[in-house]
């Protein structure tokens, strides 16, 4: 559902610019959907950029996507092949039972007797610097 086209023979480097000529082009999808794409190169475009693009393309390796990505005018084209979810890792399970842990539940505050927190809101908690004189 993709192909890649190489014109040989000199081009007008201003005309390639303009899109009306291309030593490199690649597209794919199917006709009449909107979900086609097209993609040129010009000959100042580094050759293993251009072959990486072709790399990818050839790749029989199948994309990952999730299900709702897919337009369903597309899904008759698609190999929809459901994933399970991964198994937690270890690091996963650790992780989970740390956060339980920290919220299991409310924890217990230190009883301050009422005498200390009066005597304690009575008095400066530093001392204030005491003021120049200017002469």
């Amino acid at each position: 559902m993709a192909e890649m086209n190489h014109a040989r023979g000199p081009l007008d480097h201003q005309a390639e610019l303009s899109g009306y000529q291309y030593r490199w082009s690649a597209s794919g999808g199917r006709d009449g959907y909107r979900s086609s794409w097209h993609a040129t190169f010009t000959i100042h475009t580094p050759s293993h950029l251009i072959a990486v693009t072709a790399t990818a393309l050839a790749d029989p390796t199948p994309v990952p996507r999730y299900e709702g990505e897919i337009p369903k005018r597309n899904l008759t084209a698609a190999r929809v092949t459901p994933v399970p979810p991964p198994a937690p890792t270890p690091l996963d399970v650790r992780r989970a039972t740390a956060a339980r842990a920290r919220s299991a539940g409310p924890r217990a505050l230190a009883h301050v007797p009422a005498k200390a927190m009066a005597m304690a809101a009575s008095r400066p908690s530093a001392a204030l610097p005491t003021p120049s004189r200017r002469r």
